[in-house]
């Protein structure tokens, strides 16, 4: 009970603005969208003893769904490339996240797959005009998971360091990471990656920019040896992984209102990951059964992305306007090698000769997408803003050719500037709303697209047995900022969309797509409690719900139990407190009302009971202290100590299944 209070006292007293800021990013050029839901700045994540990304996120994006990350894949666009998986990206190297839960979704066509929202990451960058300078980061801990026969333990080590240096001309940066760390994933799932990165930028010209940006990140990972009696069962997971990618890119803009921007990026991703099991199937005799499971899988991506853009002001310079035309090429070609054998001995792995059984699987593809956008946004008196557009992606795999559609328009009215000029107390007021869909003649597996996971269930536009020929996403709302100190948004969103299935019948399966809905709402808000030269304040906080209705009735199905009715109410709140030379951040993130079912064997069969789980956890906690009044000379420039800790308090109901470790660690950041 006394955990439990402290618990919540920490909660409800937390929050934090930057991870709720509704200000642009620093990517507001960007070449997709410059409207996003929330920013997070890369500095505010540096800290973190994880190594996960999406851990890092937890409680900070209001509709992230924190509680099937697996099944509501976010997109992930970097640097205006989507990427099918960001383990090349060092946590160091990202100056913002910016995320899209609704909003122009549909402008990214067939490569935005998900209702999870958009996750847009800016790269740090090459700077011009500074002098050589160097950071240091380095993060060092332990990590413990308790378990009914004990506790497993892990070391977290992360190291970081970066050079940088800027002409009038040019400029280079160059960094390098290496990361121990376990991931929550299955039981402890270590991970030793090395990163580099690598970005130029070269100015020739006032009006022209040239870059080229390079990142190189091999890892490999295994879990201990898991067991289990009757019969003894020890199961073993390895993981190797090679990501690279690099990409090029020119700016220019010859002409006032008129620019151009052109990139290309390679992308290679090389994984292994590999299952080992042995059982014993004779004890009397000594028998044991050898099981291994190598799937071997080779994904490459090329993408050539092309912004034109011309913006210009027309009745004194109160309408303000940017017309652009979009083009993107994007090829991907797949290979994945499965292979699995089973062996039978009773002396080991030595005294096997040939397989009791095997299997080979092999699986290519290759997909080809062009996609062409029109856009156009339109400021009216800085009182209505409208931006529309309409997106087509021709998409070609073997000798199949597809097209697909995807018009979308987002508007917002001020209310500030209509109504409340002369209310002081009220910053700023807007109101918004936002329509796109996704057409297409023929259904389509996106799995298969470029740049695309290769995992998850298929997402389907359009579904010809229900005589539906779309899909489509909207979502309302209104952003407040209040005496300059409080911002407050809230906003509901809905996807119409469809999902292929296999399902299993007797005998055999079918496959089938079937109508589904996602809907629901939130509410993200901060505020600067205090803002003074001493002592600062500022705390957030963002409710949501999201829900998933499937239309199983369509393909015949009847369940007893509605599966609907388990979405969860999933709240984050965070804070953070400086005083003089010392600060304190902390991130909370915590869930309600999940609808949990429980198996239990009776004398008369089987009972499946449902429960409504609980589940509150200090995510995130920071303490540091700055030394930069007893540094000297000019060497240093910063120095920074952080005591740091992840899953530090945790409350759970009805949720006996969940393992989450507990981290605690030294953080360690210094510049020169």
């Amino acid at each position: 009970m006394k955990k439990t209070l402290l618990l919540s006292v920490a909660m409800l007293s937390t929050a934090i603005a930057f991870a709720q800021s509704p200000a642009q990013p620093f990517s507001s050029q960007n070449i997709w969208n410059d409207r996003p839901d929330v920013i997070i700045k890369g500095e505010e994540l540096k800290n973190f003893p994880g190594a996960e990304l999406t851990e890092m996120l937890y409680g900070r994006l209001p509709g992230l769904d924190q509680l099937n990350l697996k099944a509501l894949t976010v997109t992930f666009i970097v640097d205006g490339v989507v990427w099918p998986a960001i383990d090349a990206l060092s946590i160091h190297n990202i100056e913002e996240i910016a995320y899209y839960r609704g909003g122009l979704n549909s402008k990214f066509g067939v490569q935005n797959t998900s209702p999870g929202g958009v996750i847009y990451i800016t790269t740090k960058t090459a700077t011009f005009k500074q002098p050589l300078n160097a950071s240091f980061n380095a993060l060092l801990g332990t990590s413990s998971l308790k378990r009914s026969e004990g506790k497993d333990h892990s070391t977290l080590q992360s190291y970081q360091a970066a050079l940088a240096q800027g002409t009038d001309k040019f400029g280079w940066r160059a960094a390098a990471a290496y990361n121990r760390n376990a991931r929550n994933l299955a039981r402890f799932d270590f991970m030793n990656q090395f990163q580099l990165n690598a970005d130029l930028r070269f100015t020739p010209w006032s009006w022209m920019e040239l870059g080229v940006n390079a990142n190189y990140a091999p890892a490999k990972g295994d879990s201990p040896v898991d067991k289990q009696t009757g019969p003894t069962l020890e199961t073993k997971f390895k993981n190797k992984q090679n990501n690279w990618n690099g990409s090029f890119y020119i700016k220019a803009a010859p002409l006032k209102g008129l620019a151009n921007e052109m990139r290309f990026q390679k992308n290679s991703i090389v994984s292994d990951f590999d299952t080992y099991t042995v059982s014993e199937t004779g004890l009397s005799e000594g028998t044991r059964s050898y099981h291994e499971n190598l799937l071997n899988s080779n994904y490459r991506n090329f993408t050539i992305l092309d912004e034109l853009s011309y913006r210009f002001n027309l009745h004194e310079e109160q309408i303000k306007v940017k017309a652009s035309a979009i083009f993107q090429y994007n090829e991907m070609k797949s290979k994945g090698d499965f292979r699995s054998a089973s062996y039978r001995s009773n002396t080991g792995w030595s005294g096997i000769s040939d397989p009791e059984m095997t299997n080979v699987q092999v699986i290519e593809m290759g997909a080809r997408t062009y996609s062409l956008v029109g856009d156009l946004s339109v400021d009216f008196y800085s009182l209505l803003s409208v931006k529309t557009g309409v997106r087509r992606d021709s998409y070609t795999q073997g000798n199949i050719g597809r097209a697909f559609y995807a018009p979308y328009v987002y508007a917002d009215l001020s209310l500030k500037q209509l109504m409340l000029k002369d209310v002081k107390a009220v910053s700023d007021f807007l109101i918004f709303g936002s329509y796109g869909q996704y057409r297409s003649e023929i259904p389509l597996d996106l799995n298969t697209v470029a740049g695309i996971t290769l995992n998850g269930t298929a997402m389907m536009n359009g579904n010809f047995g229900t005589g539906s020929d779309k899909s489509n996403m909207k979502s309302f709302g209104a952003k407040a900022a209040l005496f300059d100190r409080i911002t407050i948004g809230g906003d509901w969103y809905q996807n119409n969309n469809y999902l292929a299935m296999f399902i299993p019948v007797t005998p055999g399966s079918i496959y089938t797509v079937l109508p589904v809905k996602y809907d629901g709402w939130r509410i993200w808000s901060n505020a600067d409690v205090f803002r003074g030269a001493a002592f600062k304040w500022n705390m957030g906080l963002n409710v949501f719900k999201n829900k998933t209705k499937i239309d199983l009735a369509s393909a015949g199905i009847k369940l007893e139990n509605d599966p609907n009715a388990s979405a969860a109410i999933q709240a984050g709140m965070q804070q953070n407190f400086s005083y003089a030379n010392f600060s304190l951040s902390m991130n909370g993130n915590a869930y309600f009302d999940r609808l949990v079912f429980k198996t239990e064997r009776t004398n008369t069969g089987v009972r499946v009971s449902a429960n409504k789980a609980d589940f509150i956890n200090l995510n995130y906690l920071s303490f540091g202290y700055n030394f930069k009044e007893q540094l000297t000379g000019k060497t240093w420039k910063s120095l920074n100590v952080s005591l740091v800790a992840r899953n530090l308090l945790q409350k759970k109901k009805h949720l006996e299944d969940y393992q989450a470790s507990k981290t605690i660690g030294l953080a360690i950041n210094a510049a020169f």
